[in-house]
């Protein structure tokens, strides 16, 4: 018996700062452990049973997982300054504890009456990792890793402990949405671990190297998170495949893969259950994978275990509503959806406000008021357009496509269709400036079931055959099923209901990367506003000093060139919605009564966001004016207010 050599390194990087004692009784357990996972149970075990030093239930505190075992070691030295941290920390991360300014503390006591660069460096990852837990996403807190890799460079033996640094980096980096850096401080925890045999900490490397690369190279993700999988096998490492399974999970979401996310979700859980672990992968992600298929028998069941550990999240009982509607309890999910809004104005969050529309849409859908889910849907998206995460970005869009196509089904008023029709391309641009590549193709279905709606299956199968060039990586294999069968049903007649039925099932499929959206720059330049059926401009403001052109004349050429691209086309359908030309595009968006040109340096999702903010409120502040148009423009000029409020935070200074 004895641990294999390569596996050893985890351990013996903290020989050069410990004294010969502590070495002797950490080199003795590895000579009856059979691996490293067996190691950590035996060493906290022996430290709890028997009377050994505090720096060897540092070490039991620091390594051992399952909570029975730790809580123990966590009892027993309790009041050890350098034990305390990791105690306060494992309770703040599942919820026991709520403060964490008694980490913090905890934290600094250590740094302050211990001299120790090795225990510092520890120490600075305590800090970061409790500051992750309370306020993901903020950049400041990178300082933290800064100054432990300012130490780490003082000391060539402290080199060994910058793996943990550089993967705590990965995971701050990709939140910002920055995988190129990301990438590359998981490919340097990588190397230096390797160095160093440091097993576990190269397990993780490649585990992160998976969690980033989902998003772009699916291929690439699921072979680092098999050689992850294969490390922590040798490892004995129980936890290590809990999060194998959890990333292989997150990897089939992104491909839209869904039956097999929830597997591979369930079988992390079943892990960490089992061994006593706690459950990092949330059963909400499970519960609202289910209500994406339209199970809600088998969301309910996965948040009825587990709904104690997430009642005061707003987001739970929203995903609770959702699952009730499916299996149609509409009076307690009405009674759930009022929980869920007094925990949404609690909490503040622009997200969670999204997620109370969405989720009151599909209420008054399942009651059959249309006209107020469509109402609902939009001030989802409209609650959501400074949020910066995707995975709240974009549900409220793809929510809204949705009623729009059921609108359509119900009303056969054509513009419900062309509305989401606008809006998926709105969701093809967005998932094309974030990479998301499975989204494309899934949007691409989408547009293709619109244009069979209409009857244009030879444009359904062209953008299908360019969706198949798309799938043909060995990652993409259920997406590119998905296409041949929508290229081969092309030909077999459907109803409108059959169509509209498919196309929902179709879009709730759609899984958006958990990832902070990388931020697109543009410049607006001006704007003119215009009267939609006679061209009439009524508002402009040129903020670029380059733009000298009449904007009368510029609002006159857009109105006869949107006129003549509707006509080079028979059957020609929809409206211009932008004109490029070098170094300025023309943005068009069209409401009621007027349509909005925007003159920017590029087209992106967010500039398309802020014109339609300024359209809706232009709209609704001279709403008067624009029904009773006497021909009189000067009044309008009270819009510069506006411009400025909404459009002039993107003008360059």
């Amino acid at each position: 018996m004895g641990i294999e050599t390569k596996q050893l390194g985890t351990i013996t990087k903290y020989y050069p700062f410990i004294d010969e004692e502590t070495r002797e009784v950490l080199d003795s357990v590895m000579n009856e452990a059979e691996n490293f996972w067996d190691f950590t149970i035996r060493l906290a075990e022996k430290v709890v049973s028997e009377n050994l030093s505090e720096m060897l239930a540092f070490f039991a505190a620091m390594w051992v997982e399952p909570l029975s075992l730790f809580d123990k070691v966590a009892e027993k030295f309790e009041n050890v300054d350098i034990i305390r941290p990791y105690i306060l920390l494992s309770q703040l991360f599942r919820g026991i504890l709520e403060d964490k300014d008694q980490v913090l503390d905890a934290i600094d006591n250590v740094l302050a009456s211990h001299s120790d660069d090795w225990l510092a460096v520890n120490m600075y990852i305590c800090k970061f990792l409790t500051y992750r837990i309370i306020e993901t996403g903020k950049r400041e807190h990178l300082a933290i890793l800064e100054k432990a890799r300012k130490l780490i460079a003082t000391r060539k033996e402290l080199s060994c402990l910058a793996p943990e640094i550089h993967l705590q980096y990965v995971s701050a980096l990709y939140d910002f949405g920055d995988f190129e850096n990301a990438l590359e401080h998981a490919e340097m925890a990588h190397k230096i671990a390797s160095e160093h045999d440091d097993m576990v900490e190269v397990a993780y490397s490649c585990l992160v190297k998976a969690y980033v690369l989902k998003n772009y190279d699916a291929t690439k993700a699921i072979q680092y998170a098999n050689k992850a999988q294969e490390i922590f096998e040798l490892l004995g490492h129980r936890l290590g495949f809990s999060h194998v399974y959890r990333h292989l999970g997150l990897i089939s979401e992104v491909l839209g893969e869904v039956d097999h996310a929830i597997e591979c979700h369930r079988h992390s859980i079943e892990i960490e259950e089992s061994e006593d672990f706690h459950v990092r992968v949330t059963p909400m992600n499970i519960a609202r994978l289910y209500v994406l298929k339209g199970q809600g028998e088998d969301a309910l069941e996965i948040l009825g275990k587990n709904f104690d550990r997430v009642e005061k999240i707003a987001q739970a009982h929203f995903i609770l509503v959702r699952a009730l509607v499916l299996i149609g309890h509409l009076e307690k999910a009405e009674e759930c959806l009022d929980n869920g809004q007094e925990l949404m104005i609690q909490s503040g969050l622009d997200s969670d406000k999204g997620l109370y529309y969405m989720t009151r849409g599909m209420l008054e859908r399942a009651k059959g008021e249309i006209k107020s889910a469509l109402r609902s849907y939009k001030r989802a998206l409209k609650a959501t357009e400074n949020v910066s995460h995707m995975i709240h970005k974009v549900p409220p869009l793809i929510g809204l496509i949705e009623m729009e196509m059921v609108a359509f089904s119900e009303t056969n008023e054509h513009q419900h269709l062309k509305n989401a029709e606008l809006l998926l391309s709105r969701l093809e641009q967005l998932a094309n400036e974030q990479d998301l590549h499975a989204v494309l193709i899934q949007v691409a279905i989408l547009k293709a079931a619109i244009h069979k709606a209409e009857r244009r299956i030879d444009t359904a199968r062209d953008i299908l055959i360019k969706a198949q060039k798309l799938t043909q990586s060995s990652s993409m294999k259920y997406l590119h099923a998905k296409v041949e069968e929508n290229l081969r049903n092309l030909d077999i007649d459907e109803s409108l209901s059959q169509i509209t039925q498919r196309f929902s099932t179709d879009i709730r499929g759609i899984t958006v990367p958990s990832v902070q959206a990388k931020e697109i720059s543009f410049k607006v330049l001006g704007c003119i506003v215009m009267l939609r059926e006679a061209g009439l401009e009524v508002y402009s403001k040129y903020v670029d000093k380059k733009l000298t052109s009449d904007p009368s004349m510029v609002a006159g050429l857009i109105s006869a060139v949107s006129s003549f691209t509707k006509e080079l086309r028979e059957n020609g359908h929809g409206e211009l919605q932008s004109i490029v030309h070098q170094d300025i595009a023309v943005l068009l968006e069209h409401g009621k009564y007027v349509t909005c040109a925007l003159l920017s340096d590029k087209d992106t999702y967010d500039a398309r966001v802020i014109e339609r903010r300024f359209l809706e409120q232009f709209e609704e502040d001279f709403s008067d004016d624009l029904v009773k148009f006497d021909g009189k423009v000067a009044g309008f000029r009270a819009a510069d207010k506006l411009f400025e409020s909404i459009l002039g935070k993107k003008v360059e200074t």
